[in-house]
């Protein structure tokens, strides 16, 4: 049993930084426009530190998503970590 929550505790720690990696390299994709398009359905504002780029609606569904399931990820290796403890952390550091 202890096998699988060490695969579900790291499959989730990578699911968890790919998908940072992908909210945080949106702000510089270099096919989002910095006007509104609307012939191409890009009228979705994403403040990019203080200007805008315009997203499509695929794109800001991909945001939205992103922006609620990090938090939910983050709090689920948190309480394998805290309650499971896979790897036998707090065995160790009490010895």
């Amino acid at each position: 049993m202890r096998t699988f929550w060490r695969i579900l505790y790291v499959s989730l720690f990578v699911v968890f930084f790919a998908t940072f990696a992908v909210d945080l390299s949106m702000y510089v994709w270099p096919s989002i426009p910095s006007s509104p398009v609307p012939a191409e359905g890009r009228v979705y504002p994403l403040n990019n530190h203080g200007t805008y780029t315009y997203m499509n609606k695929q794109e800001y569904e991909l945001d939205n998503a992103v922006q609620s399931g990090l938090p939910i990820i983050l709090a689920v290796i948190g309480a394998i970590y805290y309650f499971v403890d896979p790897f036998d952390q707090k065995r160790r550091q009490s010895t």
